[in-house]
């Protein structure tokens, strides 16, 4: 039971990298740029629900205005970020990124405090299946999970926009001859990852208290999850995301003897993981070493 409730953790936990994860790839699939302010985005997305919390408004009425926040905070990045986006200078692209993300961080701490705030009242009921507990905030985060990748799914491979993305992606000059919007997508997309960005914040919320800087260590796992799984390719960015989270919580609750790991130790794992994966597979994980002439 052990092992399957580690297991269960870190599942809804993979998820909400997952998430985030997603958000990297679908902007770096139509930009070429890795948006980094996405984790404070996050925790953004959090306190516009905390907000109408404290409103008084009901979680539907503050579910709603937290996604509209999120949803306009990611039309502002983008178009503050889109002139580095158009002339390719991706290294800029990335250090605006950044200063928003600390920017954000830091205006998030000084209207709301340093301390952690909660999203909801009382204890968070809990599901016994079989001895292995979850939340319900844990649960609702695998059905999101799975709904999202169904959605994204569906919206890469199925709908016309799908398409679109994947031609500029793939081809972006020859997109840009058949008369695709390219700015028009890369718009959309950045409101698209803004809206899953703060679903996180606010599952994680929910789930727990939230601080102005609890964005840094989702991001960073994010990120990761996108060099080891690959750039351009979703599969193993999703594989990534739950071996980041599910690899080194087994180290630090396993026995070794003598030897033990304190929770702080989780990044040092991820980062290590990641460093190894990357030697082997600078290309993601289910890259193949192809002959070239």
């Amino acid at each position: 039971m052990f092992v399957l409730q580690i297991l269960l953790t870190s599942l809804v936990t993979g998820t909400q990298v997952l998430l985030l994860a997603a958000g990297l790839y679908l902007i770096y699939t139509v930009t070429r740029t890795v948006h980094i302010a996405l984790g404070a985005s996050t925790i953004a997305g959090g306190y516009a629900y905390y907000v109408g919390f404290q409103m008084g408004l009901p979680w539907y009425a503050c579910l709603a205005f937290g996604l509209a926040f999120s949803a306009l905070l990611g039309l502002l990045c983008y178009f503050l970020i889109k002139p580095y986006i158009q002339k390719s200078q991706v290294l800029l692209a990335l250090l605006v990124s950044i200063a928003l993300g600390v920017a954000l961080e830091a205006a998030l701490a000084l209207v709301f405090g340093p301390e952690g705030r909660y999203l909801m009242d009382g204890v968070l009921p809990v599901f016994d299946f079989w001895g292995v507990r979850v939340t319900q905030v844990g649960l609702y985060t695998l059905l999101v999970g799975l709904f999202t990748g169904i959605i994204a799914y569906i919206f890469l491979h199925v709908l016309p926009l799908g398409r679109v993305v994947r031609a500029i992606a793939q081809h972006p000059q020859c997109a840009s001859l058949m008369g695709i919007k390219e700015r028009r997508v890369q718009m959309v997309i950045y409101i698209v990852a803004g809206v899953v960005a703060g679903i996180m914040g606010i599952l994680t919320g929910l789930n727990g208290a939230i601080t102005p800087y609890a964005g840094l260590q989702p991001i960073s796992m994010a990120f990761m999850a996108l060099l080891v799984g690959g750039l351009t390719d979703f599969r193993g960015v999703a594989l990534a995301s739950y071996l980041l989270v599910l690899i080194p919580e087994l180290i630090v609750s396993g026995n070794f003897g003598e030897i033990s790991f304190s929770s702080s130790w989780k990044m040092v794992f991820v980062f290590v993981i990641s460093l190894a994966v990357l030697a082997l597979k600078p290309n993601g994980i289910f890259s193949s070493v192809t002959r070239k002439s």
